[in-house]
């Protein structure tokens, strides 16, 4: 819930804030002890934004690399896609990064995969951050990093909730279905990868297109979609039109 200050009689909503190494952060949620249990009594409202940083994707065994320019402030979520491979393995940075695996989705029987990572740390410095993915033996690959600007936490604490669909056939809409509604003010990020190079998909009409590449041999292709919640709508996360190959798909609410 939001807090309110009574201001010549009028109640008006207020964003507290707490002044850190000389810098005002905003404050995130505020705990009271009752009978000795913390209980959370306040909810500060959040303004995010998304924001591509990157997309790479080739035909070629091995690690991946991407590298996204460094926003101070700014949580990295990042979709990874490899064929012939069915294993998220492992992410992390040139700038001190560690990833949680949030999610993963698989396609193509299984043998080709779609991973959604999320960095542990918000961005501090305004160097190139350089990815690497360290999948297990594949045949190609690739990434797309979203920036999420306004986002106070970082690792798990920064994800909502998750839903993926594997192994959706050819002319079946990629639709991902969360556990519960979205919350107003939440990022959205909705993620599909194909055996079609470009995904030629179009974007559900409350989300906008964002983030996109692909490859060649094995045909594979990855487009994302994004929304930032302006209601309390429901869970499911549709796509305007069907899969036009093998595919899978995996959607991911970041916020509170």
């Amino acid at each position: 819930m939001p807090m309110h200050t009574r201001v010549g009689g009028v109640w008006k909503t207020v964003t507290p804030k707490v002044k850190v190494a000389g810098a005002w952060k905003t404050v995130s949620g505020g705990w009271v002890k009752v009978a000795g249990v913390w209980r959370k009594f306040f909810t500060s409202a959040l303004s995010l934004a998304i924001t591509h940083g990157a997309s790479t994707y080739a035909t070629a065994a091995g690690n991946k690399t991407l590298t996204v320019p460094g926003v101070v402030g700014d949580l990295l979520v990042v979709y990874a896609t490899a064929t012939d491979c069915a294993n998220s393995g492992t992410l992390t940075d040139n700038q001190g990064g560690t990833y949680t695996l949030v999610t993963a989705a698989v396609k193509n029987a299984g043998v080709d995969i779609l991973a959604v990572f999320v960095r542990d740390q918000l961005m501090a410095n305004t160097n190139s951050h350089v990815l690497t993915w360290v999948p297990p033996t594949n045949t190609g690959g690739g990434m797309t990093g979203y920036r999420i600007t306004g986002m106070p936490n970082a690792g798990a604490a920064a994800i909502k909730q998750s839903a993926v669909k594997h192994n959706i056939n050819a002319g079946v809409v990629c639709t991902t279905l969360f556990g519960a509604q979205r919350t107003p003010g939440n990022a959205i990020i909705s993620g599909v990868c194909t055996t079609s190079n470009p995904v030629a998909m179009t974007p559900d009409s409350n989300f906008t297109g964002m983030g996109s590449g692909g490859y060649n041999i094995p045909t594979t292709g990855f487009a994302g979609q994004t929304q930032i919640v302006s209601s309390s709508i429901g869970a499911s996360i549709p796509w305007a039109t069907a899969a036009p190959s093998a595919a899978c798909a995996a959607s991911v609410e970041i916020g509170q």
